[in-house]
């Protein structure tokens, strides 16, 4: 048995606190917030301190939680307390066991530190430890400002010492206890394989084989002792006493960072600390290959290190997940309850998580083998295209004249839309449909949040998911709600796409859970079908057909059939795809970000198959999705030389390259016939060549600087008009680039620009402001 004895600082008695509370003495009351008090706590037992390690902490917080965690044990309402220190993430656990407490004091957090474990005093002991504590402190708040002791908070500290005090003889309380059960791992990794990891730990009532806490992070009753041992091709190299728990947790931090390292194809340095066990890393990106140092302890073992070099990356991440989830299994075999440790479920989710991971970089390609049975759902190129007999092709000027213009407050720009006879906005706080010619109000009602998600569905209905996960939809003709049905929302704004069907899209497929799609009925409302990815959360769409695919920011990228949610085809890269893919006919566009994200690569996949074409090395950062033009993909980058146009052959070879000069801002691309539309966040829209980018036209929009931009600059092709948006909407002809009209007055900045098959113009403003012209004449050029 060892005495325990408890000295709180008095730093704060001698220093601006203690001046403060003193010079309050003759005021009214005194008012202070005990939590800004603080100050060393030294736990000596046997004369040794063991939370020197600490700084200071709220004393008064902390000796209120102690005597209050003592009442507790003494009266048997509970066996053991924790006590969390507040200003670090050190914690001091109390276990009683008949006339003895067990003190333990641990560092918790990614560098876990196990201080003392189980060390044994009497309980009468530390209760007068807390008394003579308790009893100091409250003297010294008493010798500055007797007033001070009429404080609620002072009184209830006051109030549980003298609970304590009174307590003559404190009776013995009985503990569950019993043999020591062995447990073992599996026997992991062949005889000759490379690296291998093993444990042996003696579970005891004190850590594996206790109860726990349940939806509690109790790290005390994982710290079961043992040993871990490292094997090397079948022999073993090293054994480590320890805390088992702490050095597997190290081992999986290491794999996980691994991983990363795999995954960008970047070198590693690492040196981590688990408990008793040092591991010293060293990982070459080219080689793949991993020398790892593991040496245990020095002020707790005579054994040197042991040094394992040439070792495949995946096969030591796959022994540190087999050692994982081997202590998982074993851990709950004898105590199921683990399973509502929050600490547990921590352990257990990384190892899946790791898992998913390793199998998703290391798995290959799935291709799609029946590619000749979708080829009906091969797209088409669908690039805008000039008319020849267009009216406004062989228009000179154009007259256009203000119909109606409204106000929205809140108007969300991604929930507004252009539906054959109407116009559908959303607000935060309606919902409502204009006739698109007089702007009236045909209908209204509740708005849409910020954070959701609003989707056309063909031109008949509105689906909208707010982040609770509730999904409706609208039919936009009169307003009403066809269905409603709700979904597992996901961590952050849902996200989605309509497809599948024939005529009209079928379904709207929509983001779950973490990693989840699913899919729902248009007509009916019901959940059609479930699919989740291995890692990452869906984020970016491409529509084909009836087929889908999607990035999710990870190394893979999944095409889906809409129609039944069955895997068509998984293209995987040592890559991370965060942009959405592109769909370009019969080509699916990807661009992977290296480490950093400011350059990577440009992959060409077969849309049906998933196969890769080919891929290019690409020295910046696309600013905008590639568009293809006379068998070029084009794609605008921005790199350290600035921005510029790149184009790539049909079969990957570089095609042409031309520099924007001076240019540092968004740009937009769009592709008709063999040529290229691009226009620039500095109003200049150039027409090029799709097979040489040699220019064809330049027209600069104005020549006014700092002119305020629209959110999107996406120009518009509508029969032989090419309607560009910037300071105010412009009209070009697409052949020459030739000013065909400019909106005056006082025309809204085109946030958003939509153009009726009428040539109407719609122009919305994120703040707001919604306004419809409309084409009342051209002049013409008439032959002789």
């Amino acid at each position: 048995m060892q005495d325990i004895e408890i000295l709180i600082g008095s730093s704060w008695f001698e220093g601006r606190m203690g001046e403060r509370i003193r010079l309050e003495a003759g005021s009214g009351g005194v008012d202070i917030d005990f939590s800004s008090i603080l100050d060393t706590i030294d736990i000596l037992i046997g004369g040794a301190n063991v939370s020197a390690l600490a700084h200071e902490d709220a004393v008064f917080l902390m000796l209120r939680d102690m005597l209050a965690g003592c009442e507790d044990l003494a009266s048997g309402r509970t066996p053991r307390v924790t006590l969390p220190f507040y200003e670090s993430p050190w914690e001091l656990v109390l276990k009683r066991e008949g006339d003895t407490v067990l003190a333990s004091f641990f560092r918790g957090g990614m560098n876990p530190h196990i201080e003392v474990k189980d060390r044994a005093v009497r309980f009468q002991d530390l209760v007068l430890a807390l008394v003579v504590a308790g009893d100091a402190l409250l003297a010294r708040l008493e010798s500055l400002n007797p007033k001070i002791l009429a404080d609620p908070f002072v009184g209830e500290i006051f109030g549980a010492l003298e609970r304590l005090r009174a307590m003559d003889r404190i009776e013995a309380c009985p503990h569950e206890d019993g043999p020591p059960v062995e447990l073992a791992s599996d026997a992991s990794g062949e005889p000759h394989s490379d690296i291998a990891f093993r444990f042996a730990i003696s579970a005891t009532f004190r850590d594996l084989l206790g109860p726990t806490t349940p939806s509690r992070a109790d790290l005390y009753s994982l710290m079961a002792r043992g040993q871990l041992s490292c094997l090397v091709r079948g022999e073993e190299v090293l054994v480590v006493e320890g805390h088992v728990y702490f050095m597997v947790d190290a081992l999986l931090l290491l794999a996980r960072r691994l991983l990363d390292c795999l995954e960008e194809r970047k070198d590693l340095d690492l040196v981590l600390q688990g408990d008793a066990l040092r591991v010293e890393s060293h990982y070459d990106a080219t080689s793949e290959l991993l020398t790892v140092t593991l040496a245990p302890d020095a002020r707790r073992s005579t054994s040197g290190p042991a040094v394992v070099g040439g070792v495949p990356l995946v096969s030591f991440v796959d022994s540190v997940l087999d050692l994982g989830r081997s202590l998982r299994r074993q851990i709950l075999d004898v105590n199921p309850g683990q399973r509502t440790n929050l600490k547990f479920e921590l352990l257990s989710s990384e190892i899946e998580n790791l898992g998913s991971w390793r199998r998703d970089l290391t798995a290959g390609a799935v291709v799609n083998t029946g590619g000749s049975q979708l080829r009906y759902e091969r797209p088409r190129p669908t690039l805008p295209r000039r008319d020849d007999e267009g009216r406004l092709l062989m228009a000179r000027r154009l007259m256009y004249s203000k119909r109606w213009d409204v106000e929205a407050e809140g108007l969300r720009l991604d929930a507004t839309f252009l539906c054959g006879d109407r116009i559908v906005m959303g607000t935060r706080s309606i919902v409502a449909a204009l006739d698109r010619d007089s702007g009236d109000l045909l209908w209204r009602q509740g708005g849409i949040p910020s954070r959701a998600l609003a989707l056309m569905t063909g031109e008949s209905g509105l689906l909208t998911v707010a982040p609770s996960g509730e999904v409706g939809l609208i039919d936009i003709a009169d307003g009403s709600t066809v269905w409603q049905n709700r979904i597992q929302p996901p961590p952050g704004k849902p996200v989605g796409i309509t497809a599948g069907g024939g005529r009209r899209p079928r379904y709207a497929v929509l983001t779950t859970e973490e990693s989840g799609l699913v899919a729902f009925d248009l007509f009916t409302g019901e959940a059609r079908w479930r699919f989740r990815t291995r890692r990452g959360s869906p984020s970016g769409f491409a529509r084909f057909g009836r087929l889908i695919a999607f990035s999710c920011n990870s190394n893979s990228v999944y095409c889906l059939d809409a129609d039944s949610g069955e895997l068509v085809w998984r293209f995987s890269d040592r890559s991370r795809f965060d942009l959405p893919p592109v769909s370009l006919g019969e080509s699916l566009m990807l661009w992977s970000a290296d480490h950093g994200g400011q350059q990577g690569t440009v992959f060409c996949l077969d849309s049906l198959t998933g196969e890769a074409v080919w891929r290019a090395r690409v020295l910046g950062k696309p600013l905008a999705p590639p568009v293809l033009s006379s068998g070029h993909v084009v794609m605008a980058v921005r790199s350290a030389r600035g921005v510029s146009l790149e184009s790539w052959t049909g079969q990957g070879r570089p095609g042409w390259r031309r520099d924007l000069e001076d240019l540092d801002g968004p740009v937009a691309l769009m592709s008709m016939d063999d040529a290229v539309i691009v226009h620039t966040s500095y109003g200049s829209v150039a027409s090029l060549d799709g097979a040489t980018g040699s220019v064809r036209w330049m027209h600069s929009l104005t020549d006014s600087p700092g002119v305020e931009l629209p959110l999107s600059l996406e120009p518009v092709l509508r029969d032989g008009g090419l309607f560009v948006p910037f300071d105010t909407t412009y009209v070009l002809n697409p052949i020459d680039g030739s000013l065909l009209h400019r909106l005056e007055g006082d025309s809204p900045v085109p946030d958003l620009l939509r153009v009726d098959e009428n040539y109407s113009i719609y122009t919305a403003e994120v703040s707001g402001h919604v306004s419809a012209y409309g084409l009342v004449g051209h002049l013409d050029i008439v032959p002789s």
